[in-house]
């Protein structure tokens, strides 16, 4: 019954769900690795980051986007709404308006996700290092240098996951309103249909 409860409440209002868990960190004692080695993670490290910070861009532009297109939107559903509060109260106009609002709800819900997407957080940058300028051997700078890429590339890859997120959620009532403004683009000929036949 609960998970019955949860589905059809799924459908209505979907919900993150669980916590974002902390990045397991790597620690300096784990890198035992040769020089040649460790110029190659280096290599694969960078690759990576570059890709991680290519998604973050992507994924906040399009959060951008929506949050443009949301708020069109809703100002042409508000116009509506204003437009059938005023017309003579009839059963079809009474569902007009609830579904008007109803849709209005999902499109806010929609920005503040969007809004969530493009919220400032932690992001580990590798600027520069000053144990660069220490006197330690090459191959320990350059296991000192992996070890900051790897962790900043772990901990920047939950920050960019709760982006992602924040964009599906907001993608997810968007889906809704779009229904809602399907149903209410049927309303009239419904009403046309039941017109007709309660005229034969």
């Amino acid at each position: 019954m609960v998970k019955l409860l949860k589905k059809i409440r799924e459908i209505f209002i979907p919900l993150l769900e669980g916590d974002v868990p902390e990045p397991e960190l790597f620690k300096k004692e784990s890198f035992k690795y040769s020089e040649e080695e460790t110029d190659k993670l280096i290599e694969i490290a960078k690759e990576y980051q570059t890709s991680e910070d290519d998604r973050k861009k992507e994924v906040e532009s399009k959060a951008s986007i929506f949050i443009g297109t949301f708020a069109v939107a809703a100002t042409i559903m508000l116009s509506l709404e204003k437009d059938f509060i005023k017309i003579k109260v009839s059963v079809t106009a009474l569902l007009t308006i609830f579904l008007v609002f109803v849709t209005i709800v999902y499109l806010c819900i929609a920005i503040i996700y969007s809004i969530k997407c493009l919220s400032r957080k932690n992001y580990e940058v590798v600027g520069f290092p000053e144990w660069l300028l220490t006197d330690k051997d090459i191959l320990e700078k350059k296991k000192e240098l992996l070890f900051k890429l790897l962790n900043a590339v772990k901990t920047n890859q939950n920050v960019i996951n709760e982006k992602v997120d924040y964009m599906v959620m907001a993608q997810e009532y968007f889906k809704r309103a779009v229904v809602c403004v399907g149903v209410l683009a049927m309303l009239p000929l419904i009403e046309a249909i039941v017109k007709a036949l309660s005229g034969i």
